[in-house]
């Protein structure tokens, strides 16, 4: 089977051809003539518009990182914790459903600071134009016994609890069990 690589590089290779000059010389004798080098003394010439290929799509965040920087991101996620350079896609895979968003519109783009508060310390993850840009991390500030009772779960333990309770290897009395948890964590809230 012949390679595909040709045939989708010439339309790329085509694309960045840059725009040409084009010059439309009118002789003495009324013969019109469209070329690339400027007319000759004696011809009349006029400007012909012309227009510049589209230049490439800009890269995204992820065409432009390193393998290096790649695999950080990829490790990163595996122990979910946020750093910098992910995108928000590879930031909720990371951490899940943040606790809390707080937004910003400015002159030099939108950004965000996403909260997530977690058992071992709340992170402040802060995104500009989709990508983490800087981290906070505060840590966890040790709570009284009747402070801990009083805690009530996440958005994200919540949804965590409920595809648990939707497991086939749970027996109905464990799926019953789990029903009146889901709904012990939402009346907390």
């Amino acid at each position: 089977m012949p390679s595909m690589k040709p045939i989708i590089l010439l339309p790329l290779l085509l694309l960045s051809l840059p725009a040409a000059a084009v010059f439309k010389c009118q002789s003495p004798d009324g013969k019109v003539a469209f070329q690339e080098t400027p007319c000759a003394n004696a011809e009349k010439q006029s400007d012909v518009r012309t227009f510049a290929a589209p230049s490439p799509s800009p890269a995204t965040a992820q065409d432009m990182r390193s393998p290096a920087d790649r695999s950080a991101i990829n490790v990163a996620i595996l122990q979910g914790h946020p750093v910098r350079g992910m995108t928000l896609k590879e930031l909720q895979s990371a951490m899940g459903a943040p606790t809390r968003i707080n937004t910003g519109d400015y002159p030099g783009g939108f950004t965000e600071q996403r909260i997530y508060e977690r058992d071992n310390g709340t992170f402040y993850v802060y995104t500009e134009s989709g990508v983490v840009r800087s981290i906070q991390t505060s840590a966890a500030i040790a709570r009284t016994p009747s402070q801990q009772a009083r805690a009530c779960p996440s958005e994200f333990d919540i949804k965590n609890e409920e595809v648990s309770a939707n497991s086939i290897s749970l027996t109905e009395p464990q799926r019953r069990d789990k029903q009146r948890k889901i709904a012990d964590m939402r009346a907390c809230r």
